[in-house]
């Protein structure tokens, strides 16, 4: 069985806020953000960005591609036109539109 830090943390991880959190735990607002502050005070950090980072990746800095992460198959992210929306034109050098 999971600790809580580790089931907060997990939903920090994905995006959840402290309120989804508080519901998806069955525990209280105050209660997410309680352990939330200890877990930034014990490893000494300043934003919940951080501490999704390191619960993620087991460091700070840059995330590993293929730890906890989007596009974890991939070496990089395909470049993909969301549906419904023009492909981006390619924008001609300011020297050539003058001419």
């Amino acid at each position: 069985m999971k600790l809580r830090i580790e089931q907060v943390l997990d939903l920090v991880a994905v995006g959840r806020t402290d309120k989804e959190i508080a519901v998806a735990l069955g525990i209280s607002v105050a209660t997410v953000r309680t352990d939330l502050q200890r877990y930034y005070t014990r490893h000494s950090l300043h934003s919940r960005a951080a501490a999704a980072v390191l619960w993620t990746t087991g460091q700070l800095g840059t995330p590993q591609r293929g730890v906890g992460l989007p596009f974890a198959d991939q070496t990089e992210p395909a470049q993909q036109t969301p549906p419904g929306c023009a492909a981006p034109r390619a924008v001609a050098p300011a020297s050539a539109a003058m001419h």
